[in-house]
């Protein structure tokens, strides 16, 4: 049985892994919608956590919803990386060896900025650079994970995919 989440989902969490058991979150609405899909459910991932247990999903998956998150806001003059928190939660939400996919308009695209609820423009080095490989630069802004980045490409000249892995403990070790 292999379980999945789609980040940002609407009404239509996608499910390209072909879970087994699919699962949707939406900061707009929450919904019992049966058939395949156990539940959407209805959280603000720019102030919450992903409300799921830890190493619960096999797959996660953000289509067009990254760049709605932001990289920083205050709280009761608190400064927050939402962006790191949501990537720790990724992190913490999927099991040893789960695949996170994400589908994100990036830089150099203008549809990475025409939008004006973007506010996070992603990169080719973002996740590279900052979630992957032996010292991601984001651990010095809190970020506890290690992915590995498995493959990344232009989708339509206006997209990035990215399919990253969640290292292990055991394999973060080895590493280092």
């Amino acid at each position: 049985m292999t379980k999945s989440l789609d980040l940002g989902c609407g009404l239509n969490p996608q499910n390209p892994f072909k879970a087994n058991e699919l699962y949707g979150l939406d900061a707009i609405r929450e919904a019992n919608i049966g058939g395949d899909i156990v539940e959407i459910i209805k959280a603000d991932l720019t102030i919450s956590p992903i409300p799921y247990p830890s190493d619960f999903f096999d797959y996660l998956t953000a289509f067009d919803f990254i760049e709605h998150i932001p990289r920083l806001i205050y709280i009761d003059s608190v400064a927050r990386l939402p962006f790191i928190e949501l990537m720790n939660e990724i992190y913490r939400v999927l099991k040893d060896g789960g695949i996170f996919y994400s589908l994100t308009p990036a830089y150099p695209s203008p549809k990475a900025f025409q939008d004006p609820t973007h506010v996070n423009i992603i990169t080719e080095d973002t996740f590279n650079m900052y979630f992957c490989g032996t010292h991601p630069w984001s651990h010095a802004y809190g970020f506890n994970g290690q992915f590995e980045m498995m493959s990344q490409q232009w989708q339509d000249q206006s997209h990035l995919s990215c399919h990253m892995k969640k290292l292990s403990i055991h394999t973060k070790l080895q590493i280092l």
